[in-house]
């Protein structure tokens, strides 16, 4: 087995899992749940007009919905596959996949063809119900999934019409999810917070008690959180703290998330780390503004990203686990090429 089917290999175990994992919290949700959230949410008036995203970016964060051109690529990629890789599983892949496809061309600088736009819409709205996205399980809202289609539409809303979707709706169920917030739900509270951005860049009428929510993420135990992945976990907890909060960072946030991530590597080798994994662990040292205090890290973080693979290749990869063949298998090839050029839009030194 060569190296790229490893990698590749090592992905698709953690999207599996993770796949799993989001199943049995859908099943309890939808156990314990009561009808009331969507009662509420259909008193909303429907049809509001989506604006267009024009607030200050203070991190990478900010380019969800928005996607910034990389002015020089350089990381290695086979873009022409790259581009015709979704056609033959548009009409059935999910809103992560439509938004990490979406993104990455955006960031490329990549024209978007209007027959890709129509049916990506029409594969989205499938993915809806009463105008808010919906669990892949069932036709009850979910955080995640309204991240990612909510951030999508906002990156393709120039070019078509997205009345599938009520914004008012999606504000109010997001604002009643910040309302119970619960820190032990990091994943998911990665998705609530990032959703609270773009509202608020939306100028939505949605508030959140930031002080009370910062504390409670920053005492957040990583190594006690259910089906621990520590790059990962740390990631989006960096990732928490900085929506929150993203102008004032105090030295112990910094030195204890630095700290933390430091014993990490310490304690692993960093070509055993996924492409994710490397492209992640720079990401914590951009949000934590610690570039100048890691330059020799970094370098090391870069150069493994960028000689690691090539991204969307034909060569060298087994038929039953390509990106070609497989709609699960393109997730994770997608998944690895837009963290990977989030770092590429971050750093000069790749």
């Amino acid at each position: 087995m060569s190296e790229e089917e490893k990698e590749r290999l090592d992905e698709l175990e953690k999207e599996i899992r993770s796949e799993i994992q989001n199943l049995k919290k859908d099943i309890n949700k939808t156990l314990q749940s009561s009808k009331s959230t969507m009662e509420d949410l259909l008193k909303t008036k429907e049809g509001s007009k989506i604006p267009l995203i024009t607030a200050e970016k203070n991190s990478f964060l900010d380019f969800f919905g928005n996607a910034p051109t990389i002015k020089k690529l350089d990381i290695n990629l086979e873009k022409s596959n790259l581009i015709k890789s979704i056609a033959p599983f548009l009409k059935e892949v999910n809103l992560q996949a439509i938004f990490l496809y979406v993104s990455i061309l955006k960031m490329l600088n990549v024209d978007i063809s209007e027959s890709f736009i129509q049916q990506a819409f029409k594969t989205m709205e499938k993915q809806t119900h009463q105008k808010i996205f919906t669990s892949p399980y069932d036709e009850k809202p979910d955080t995640i999934n309204i991240f990612y289609g909510l951030a999508t539409v906002l990156e393709l809303i120039q070019y078509g019409n997205v009345d599938f979707i009520d914004l008012p709706k999606i504000t109010n169920y997001i604002q009643k999810e910040v309302k119970y917030f619960d820190a032990i739900e990091l994943h998911k509270n990665y998705y609530l917070l990032n959703c609270f951005n773009m509202l608020i860049r939306l100028n939505q009428n949605i508030t959140i008690n930031r002080q009370t929510i910062l504390e409670e993420i920053s005492k957040l135990d990583l190594s006690a959180l259910p089906e621990p992945d520590p790059i990962r976990d740390l990631y989006e907890a960096v990732s928490c703290i900085i929506l929150i909060n993203p102008n004032d960072i105090s030295e112990n946030i910094k030195s204890k998330y630095y700290n933390i991530l430091m014993n990490f590597l310490n304690n692993h080798e960093i070509s055993d780390l996924t492409i994710t994994e490397l492209a992640q662990a720079s990401l914590i040292i951009d949000l934590l503004g610690l570039k100048e205090d890691a330059e020799d890290l970094i370098e090391k973080l870069l150069k493994k990203i960028k000689d690691k693979t090539i991204f969307f290749n034909t060569k060298e990869i087994e038929e039953d686990f390509s990106w070609e063949s497989d709609k699960l298998a393109l997730l994770v090839e997608l998944r690895m090429l837009f963290y990977s050029l989030l770092v590429n839009l971050q750093y000069d030194l790749l």
